[in-house]
């Protein structure tokens, strides 16, 4: 590879299609969710998600530790990010952790205007998300175009 490690995680955070699953994500999550509840909304995020979380691991990891994260890495950690939104999608005790965890990570920025104390986040649990499941390939062509450049 001729680009160094830290090029490449920058290539793959600043990707527009990683930008973009952040944008979406976010927009979906803070507007159009209050906006228009509902399937689309639901899954939209899931599929935003499921683009984003491993291009931002693979990004950031590669990053903090100056090295190159080979395809087979990355195929590991699509296969981890793949086997944990399955389990929060189908797993009661999953879901409560990750709704009280999240809450809990949020709570130093709620507070700042109006959270007494951390709340746990909304999650609704939903198999059908699991067609979602093919967007992280998306991911895999996103890190493809990034290690390429």
């Amino acid at each position: 590879m001729s680009a160094d490690s830290s090029s490449v995680g920058a290539a793959t955070l600043l990707h527009p299609l990683t930008l973009a699953a952040l944008a979406i994500l976010v927009i979906n999550d803070h507007l159009l969710k209050q906006v228009a509840p509902g399937a689309f909304t639901g899954k939209l995020s899931d599929v935003a998600g499921l683009v984003l979380v491993p291009l931002l691991a693979a990004g950031t990891i590669e990053l903090i530790t100056r090295r190159h994260l080979s395809q087979s890495w990355f195929f590991l950690l699509i296969v981890l990010v793949a086997i944990g939104f399955i389990a929060l999608q189908t797993l009661p005790p999953v879901g409560e952790l990750y709704r009280n965890g999240l809450g809990l990570v949020q709570y130093p920025f709620r507070s700042l205007f109006d959270a007494p104390q951390p709340q746990p986040v909304h999650l609704t649990q939903d198999p059908t998300d699991l067609f979602t499941l093919p967007a992280l390939w998306a991911a895999w062509y996103c890190r493809g175009q990034a290690n390429s450049t």
